[in-house]
């Protein structure tokens, strides 16, 4: 359930000109190269420095939206992202956290061989 504020709406027959929109992003280190990545836009892109990496995206997610624009589905991916439009700002969703979490997998994930181990007590 969405509660809209008195100055926002939701995403309809939006045209980019004149707006800003706000992105969350993440930088990881793959191999030599930094990788931008925003999940709201599922957009990503990297570069040899973490500011080459964040810039290579802001660009990618230019053309990204650029282009849903000119196929007219702008409204529907900013829509199903969350996104709701505030005077000349898109905001995005807000995230509350981010987990690194971990979680052991059963022993046939891992292919393990199963080993006999015999029991010096058993009396063998």
């Amino acid at each position: 359930m969405v509660f809209l504020g008195c100055h926002l709406s939701r995403i309809k027959g939006l045209k980019l000109k004149g707006m800003e929109i706000q992105f969350t992003t993440q930088i990881f280190k793959e191999g030599r190269s930094f990788v931008a990545y925003t999940r709201e836009l599922d957009v990503s892109s990297c570069g040899g420095t973490q500011q080459k990496a964040l810039r290579n995206l802001k660009e990618a997610a230019r053309l990204f939206l650029e282009e849903a624009e000119k196929m007219g589905a702008l409204d529907r991916i900013l829509e199903e992202a969350g996104y709701l439009k505030r005077k000349t700002r898109l905001l995005g969703p807000k995230f509350i956290t981010t987990l690194r979490v971990s979680l052991p997998l059963p022993l046939e994930h891992a292919k393990a061989q199963p080993r006999l181990v015999q029991n010096p007590h058993a009396g063998f």
